[in-house]
């Protein structure tokens, strides 16, 4: 049955609407038993509004959770924009050369670092985060607030600080 109607983008209730409507791509992950530990922790996926994280401990599971990504997708009329994917290897075989995987039919590359929640992750023996893109941007950010507000008293800086530049700088902590 085709869909009529979707969810506003920045509606009170999308999330939540969002959430339950995707909620059977999830749960299809965590049954799947895919996925890899993290310490005592065993993690198939992260999930953060309309972006979805896939863990996995090889390639051969990994494309195994993209059939299931692929079906669920299926199912609730939805595709996954592929163009937006890309995947990222960290351990002990970072540097090797590894085959594209695929999604709906279609190839998704390996890439060095991939953005994620206004993060750089870096491929690596190790979890590497760039901060140092997000730093710039604060700095940035600052410096365009307190030349534009040089004659506003310092508490209205204070507050349009905390406001605007923040956010800039905790985005994706």
């Amino acid at each position: 049955m085709p869909v009529k109607s979707g969810i506003r983008q920045d509606g009170i209730l999308s999330p939540v609407l969002f959430n339950i409507y995707v909620d059977s791509l999830i749960l299809g992950l965590k049954f799947s038993g895919l996925g890899c530990h993290i310490q005592n922790l065993y993690v198939e996926c992260l999930a953060y509004a309309d972006d979805v994280l896939l863990l996995f401990g090889s390639v051969c599971l990994l494309q195994k959770m993209l059939n299931i990504c692929s079906d669920c997708a299926d199912e609730l009329n939805v595709r996954s924009n592929v163009k937006k994917s890309c995947l990222l290897n960290i351990g002990n075989t970072f540097n090797k050369k590894l085959e594209n995987l695929q999604l709906n039919g279609l190839d998704i590359c390996w890439f060095d670092k991939i953005k994620y929640l206004g993060m750089q992750i870096v491929s690596g023996k190790s979890l590497k985060v760039d901060v140092l893109t997000r730093i710039r941007k604060f700095y940035a950010s600052a410096n365009a607030l307190f030349c534009s507000s040089k004659y506003v008293c310092e508490l209205t800086r204070l507050c349009l600080c905390e406001s605007f530049v923040l956010p800039v700088f905790t985005y994706g902590c």
